[in-house]
């Protein structure tokens, strides 16, 4: 039986480590509301402060091809970087959209640029709602 060891002196069977954090994340997924995190296919996403389905006008609007949490998890990290406050992103792994808004805005030319650097495909032109 495979065996996992936390410290230097615990070691927990790796099958039931495994069932408990599920049922760990399960619980709070269900306390929360939040999307509850299992296997492969988990999924990303800064939930922006904006009420609503959209943010407050204008807004930059990126389509991007992302297939797991690593691509969004990059673009997070470019956009964090990049975005200075008070403007504010969302990274949608499951929309596959990149939403960037604020009351001074980068240019679209450099957010593009900057989403394109972390090797992940823009589909389409951005586009800036306003």
């Amino acid at each position: 039986m495979a065996t996992t060891s936390i410290g230097a002196s615990v070691s927990f069977p790796l099958p039931q480590l495994i069932t408990d954090s599920h049922a760990l994340i399960t619980s709070l997924h269900d306390k929360t509301g939040l999307p509850a995190a299992t296997g492969p296919e988990v999924t990303t996403q800064v939930q922006s402060k904006a009420q609503g389905p959209e943010p407050p006008k204008p807004y930059m609007r990126f389509n991007v091809k992302m297939t797991c949490s690593g691509c969004s998890g990059a673009i997070e990290r470019v956009l964090k970087k990049n975005v200075a406050p008070p403007n504010e992103y969302s990274v949608s792994l499951e929309d596959q959209t990149v939403l960037v808004w604020g009351p001074s805005l980068p240019e679209i030319a450099d957010v593009k640029a900057k989403i394109a650097k972390t090797g992940k495909e823009i589909l389409g032109e951005p586009a800036l709602v306003q």
